[in-house]
């Protein structure tokens, strides 16, 4: 029955892939791999007056050129999913800088850089959520705010729960 229990081969348990500070750079290296400043510029420039469909188009971001967009179209759709792409590997970071301190591996010291960094990445990545889907008036609903937190009561932190789909 040996056969029948195999490690997975095609990803890394996060208790093994951090394991040293090494680890968690290259955990903020992902964070900042995970931006998407493109589909920021690309988005408002087709809702823009920067740019026009050019004659030889063929139907390429016609919809958000046209202002007709909605939850399935790549591009509304596509910066959302991003968004909490990083905020979510951000998490992963800083739960494992707080794993790796309490079980003595890594200093508070050796780490600050690195959690000032997941931090500010996390904050920027909520800024730009809000920025593409936020709603301008005072008292208004805004978007997900996804930290390490168990607002959910499910004993999982909120950014490490992978089937968490915080809403307003």
């Amino acid at each position: 029955s040996d056969w029948l229990e195999v490690q997975p081969r095609d990803i890394i348990d996060e208790s093994r892939a951090f394991q040293s500070v090494e680890d968690l750079e290259g955990g903020v290296i992902g964070i900042y791999a995970s931006l998407a400043g493109d589909v920021k510029v690309d988005v408002s420039s087709r809702m823009s007056d920067d740019l026009r469909l050019g004659d030889g188009n063929r139907g390429q971001g016609r919809q958000t050129h046209d202002w007709v967009v909605n939850s399935g179209t790549p591009e509304a759709s596509g910066y959302w999913l991003n968004g909490y792409l990083t905020i979510a590997r951000a998490n992963r970071v800083l739960s494992n800088i707080d794993r790796l301190i309490e079980e003595g591996v890594v200093r508070i010291e050796e780490t600050n850089s690195l959690r000032g960094e997941a931090l500010a990445l996390r904050a920027f990545a909520h800024f730009n959520i809000w920025q593409m889907y936020g709603v301008y008036n005072l008292g208004s609903l805004a978007v997900p705010y996804v930290t390490l937190q168990d607002l959910s009561g499910n004993g999982i932190p909120d950014g490490l729960d992978v089937g968490n789909k915080p809403a307003r």
